[in-house]
């Protein structure tokens, strides 16, 4: 299966804020922090702040459903909206296991290790 490698970019228009990709997949949240790197959590060791994001970004109903291979081959569908604009500065369902996730750059360096 294509699985596309989806780098974190900074928020086209919110400053301080990165898209961030997350697949949750068999009970595991894999979430893409560089280009690289990728850290691995379960649901007790995922961090609250992206517990409380997921759990907004659910709430809402998938308006349009893509297929990994569809971001295989055009990743620009990953990074944008297509969902509620309310959701701009939290993220996004883009497959039925891939979110868009938007950290702040400070949370996302944390998540990287970096001081």
């Amino acid at each position: 299966m294509l699985r596309p490698k989806l780098t974190p970019v900074v928020h086209k228009t919110l400053n301080g804020l990165h898209r961030v990709s997350l697949r949750e997949e068999d009970g595991e949240y894999q979430l893409q922090v560089d280009d690289h790197y990728v850290r691995r959590y379960d649901a007790d060791t995922l961090p609250d702040e992206i517990k409380v994001r997921l759990a907004m970004i659910k709430a809402i109903p998938m308006l349009e459903v893509f297929t990994d291979e569809d971001i295989y081959y055009n990743s620009f569908l990953f990074y944008d909206n297509k969902h509620s604009k309310d959701l701009d500065d939290v993220g996004w369902r883009v497959t039925k296991d891939l979110y868009c996730l938007v950290l702040p750059t400070t949370l996302l360096n944390k998540l990287k290790g970096e001081k």
